[in-house]
């Protein structure tokens, strides 16, 4: 359930920064600005889940310093204070419940420790209690539990009430115990694993373009017999050929089944 808990904090109004992640069309761009006040994401432009590039807007929030990330893998160093791993409410699909073991994954199974669930269009809640809805899933409970049970619920229509954002500040701090960001290697792991990722991408992409190259020269040579109407060198060039097409196709497998 969604934790009340507050803690005392020596620093609370020190400089925030904080990493929103999640699902597409979950309303991070929404989240975001209704936690800035201000306009500064483009709702209507959805990310891909855990985007690769990112966007960061500074601004100053209810007497502070805030800096929001939205779903970031190169980070400016130090690391956040929290991430929020922001979830529509009424929708928590199959991917949104990997969403931290993702992190997780990433980063550090301690990432936990600093992660927050904001759910986003609280408007639509209606008479219905968020606690009431996180009982209807299991999983949400589970999540909710690996995360101290920190959640925040959004009413993205009411931007202008900062009262709402000044109770998920509150809750940060706590989580961040008094401005402890969350690892100051962030930065470096998140940009190592995006290099990573993209190398292995290119690779695989450049040994698909030899492969086709290759592939159509040899149907090019195969139309050439078949013009000439040598069957009996076509027969053998089919078999040559289907042989060879079996062995890369096995070699191709073993090299891309390990992932990154």
């Amino acid at each position: 359930m969604c934790s009340t808990t507050k803690t005392s904090i020596q620093d609370k109004g020190a400089n925030l920064r904080l990493v929103l992640v999640g699902q597409e069309k979950v309303g991070k761009s929404l989240a975001a600005n209704t936690i800035l006040g201000k306009k500064e994401f483009d709702s209507r432009i959805s990310s891909r889940p855990l985007t690769l590039s990112s966007r960061e807007v500074e601004g100053v929030v209810e007497g502070r310093g805030v800096s929001v990330l939205l779903a970031a893998v190169k980070l400016s160093s130090p690391g956040p204070h929290a991430f929020l791993l922001t979830l529509q409410l009424r929708r928590f699909t199959e991917e949104e419940q990997k969403g931290l073991q993702t992190l997780q994954t990433m980063l550090s199974p301690n990432i936990s420790k600093y992660t927050m669930v904001p759910f986003t269009y609280g408007d639509r809640l209606e008479d219905t209690n968020v606690q009431q809805l996180i009982r209807e899933y299991d999983n949400l409970q589970q999540l909710l539990k690996n995360c101290n049970g920190y959640c925040h619920v959004f009413n993205n229509r009411q931007m202008e009430d900062r009262r709402q954002v000044q109770r998920l500040l509150d809750k940060i701090d706590s989580i961040s115990e008094g401005g402890h960001s969350y690892y100051r290697r962030t930065s470096e792991i998140l940009h190592h694993r995006f290099k990573t990722s993209e190398k292995f991408r290119k690779l695989k992409k450049n040994a698909k373009m030899k492969q086709n190259r290759k592939n159509r020269t040899e149907v090019l040579k195969l139309s050439l017999l078949f013009r000439r109407r040598c069957p009996t060198k076509i027969k053998a060039a089919l078999k040559i050929k289907a042989a060879s097409f079996s062995r890369r196709w096995s070699e191709t497998k073993n090299i891309f089944s390990v992932g990154v």
